[in-house]
């Protein structure tokens, strides 16, 4: 069993806020409740007035359809809030445990730090966020956020394999650039987005593309994650043709 001082940093996803959590789940339960008396009242209408009231019969259908309905969106959000991926850094090595929410896989994946060939700065899409994050009663925010990620190229027995961890706040990826400073491992900055969620795909991008930018861990380390989408988009404009 691994010991406290062995372990640098754990980040683990999310659940969503309270008041979306209960405004979601009241939404879904209500869904399941209407389409359950749509198809019993409709069955009863029909039953029990016969003639014209048969017409109802297709109310049956949909009222059942609308439950079921409910009943498998509520059963994803439910699965999906309480199946969080997890990362976590130790002094040789990065585990990570993660939840693929298409299949409900759960898969485990070890990478020793003496694999990695260097490290990444990204970035990934968040939709929803403003479900995750902790915000004030009437502060606005914006349908999906821009946050940043760590990719870790890293040697397997089939060739390069990129990892991404991805992280709520730039700052919480302070103790994983110290400790990869210390261990002496590359670190540069990816300046597009990802276009593949394949590991050899992301590796090759990582390791061929000319979007790939120098970026030192002084520069990693002193500024925030607001300088540096800056410079990704002074990075864009500098490539659109004039």
């Amino acid at each position: 069993m691994e010991t406290k001082p062995n372990l640098i940093h754990a980040r683990c996803d999310r659940k969503m806020q309270p008041f979306y959590w209960i405004l979601s789940f009241e939404c879904f339960t209500l869904l399941i409740i209407f389409g359950l008396a749509m198809a019993g009242w409709s069955g009863y209408g029909a039953r029990a007035l016969g003639g014209w009231a048969l017409l109802l019969l297709p109310l049956v259908a949909a009222g059942l359809w609308l439950a079921w309905k409910g009943y498998k969106l509520l059963d994803k959000f439910v699965w999906e809030n309480t199946h969080l991926s997890s990362y976590h850094l130790f002094r040789d090595r990065l585990e990570l445990i993660r939840y693929d929410k298409t299949n409900r896989s759960r898969t485990e994946q070890t990478v020793q730090l003496s694999e990695i060939v260097k490290a990444s700065i990204a970035h990934h899409v968040a939709i929803n966020h403003y479900a995750y994050k902790e915000s004030k009663w009437r502060e606005r925010q914006p349908l999906a956020h821009v946050l940043p990620s760590l990719c870790f190229v890293h040697n397997t027995s089939s060739g390069l394999r990129a990892v991404e961890i991805p992280f709520y706040e730039y700052q919480d990826m302070q103790p994983w650039l110290l400790h990869l400073q210390e261990q002496n491992v590359p670190l540069d900055v990816y300046m597009r987005m990802f276009n593949t969620t394949d590991e050899a795909g992301r590796a090759m991008v990582l390791t061929e593309s000319e979007d790939v930018m120098p970026y030192s861990y002084d520069e990693a380390l002193q500024h925030n994650h607001a300088y540096l989408l800056q410079q990704i988009q002074t990075f864009e404009r500098r490539e659109v043709p004039q």
